[in-house]
């Protein structure tokens, strides 16, 4: 009888439970059901905001989702843009990622390379702000990587204006990458990367023909790779070995004319202008 009465006394208390929590349970699943089948007039209305360049109403829009639509990934693809666009780099860093944890066979080929481009773009800029070691190397090698997996996408693209566009940004990226990842490796390894950095700035030779860009990143790739060297000597007052000094000097005549070349104008002017800052401070250094 005891254990009868027990039974009855748990279920009694399990259906008062349930009965307690039901109103709440229908009024969530109704208000989950209104906020899925308004989808596609708040992601329309995101997109219009997006488009006319009003970012501040998109990131400041409560619009947003939690669920693995292909709609919701265009949420958080949006927002993510804007916040890059508005220089806002982690949230961008979160919502981009947010919008790739939601890929799908549904997702068009052209948004999917829109979002890994961005997802670059995000952690370049994360990349550059960081100055701590071990954060600043992780954010290069998701960069490196994520970059790879983006042209590798695009080359799947018919071939197009927008096609070459994402070719050229990502390879930028991909060479700005591996000129930071040379100051994060040991000097054994410099050479590798080097070697590597090499290759890409052909592929921008190709993409930017007498531009300028191969040889402003294989000069800074070399300067990057001989200046464990030229610190060492500096450090104790050691003269270069000649084969080093003479690559030195050379590298630093050739630097010069990077402000003669059109990628000068295209942005690079203060890049430039601090590479060779540094390359003429050491220049003095070692004479």
């Amino acid at each position: 009888m005891r254990g009868r009465k027990g039974e009855n006394m748990n279920r009694f208390y399990s259906t008062r439970g349930l009965q307690r929590f039901l109103p709440g349970l229908v009024v969530l699943f109704a208000l989950l059901t209104l906020m899925y089948s308004c989808m596609p007039s708040r992601l329309k209305k995101l997109k219009l905001w997006h488009q006319n360049g009003e970012y501040e109403q998109v990131v400041q829009s409560p619009i947003d989702c939690i669920d693995q639509s292909p709609e919701c990934f265009e949420i958080k693809l949006i927002r993510a843009d804007s916040y890059y666009r508005l220089g806002k780099f982690g949230e961008a860093y979160v919502y981009i990622k947010d919008a790739l944890h939601r890929v799908s066979p549904k997702i068009s080929r052209t948004d999917l390379i829109t979002a890994y481009t961005l997802y670059s773009e995000v952690l370049f800029e994360k990349a550059k702000q960081t100055d701590e070691f071990l954060p600043k190397r992780n954010f290069v090698n998701q960069l490196l990587r994520n970059v790879e997996i983006a042209l590798k996408e695009n080359a799947s693209l018919k071939a197009g204006e927008q096609a070459k566009k994402n070719q050229e940004l990502l390879t930028r990226l991909q060479a700005e990458a591996l000129l930071m990842k040379m100051d994060l490796v040991e000097p054994d390894s410099l050479i590798e990367m080097y070697q590597k950095l090499q290759t890409v700035a052909d592929k921008l030779e190709e993409l930017f023909p007498g531009e300028g860009y191969r040889e402003y990143y294989r000069l800074r790739g070399e300067f990057k790779w001989l200046l464990p060297e030229l610190k060492q000597a500096i450090l104790k007052h050691k003269p270069l070995e000649e084969a080093t000094r003479t690559r030195f000097l050379q590298l630093a005549e050739a630097a010069q004319f990077l402000r003669q070349k059109p990628i000068y104008r295209q942005g690079y002017a203060g890049a430039i202008d601090l590479f060779l800052d540094n390359v003429e401070r050491f220049r003095k250094q070692i004479q």
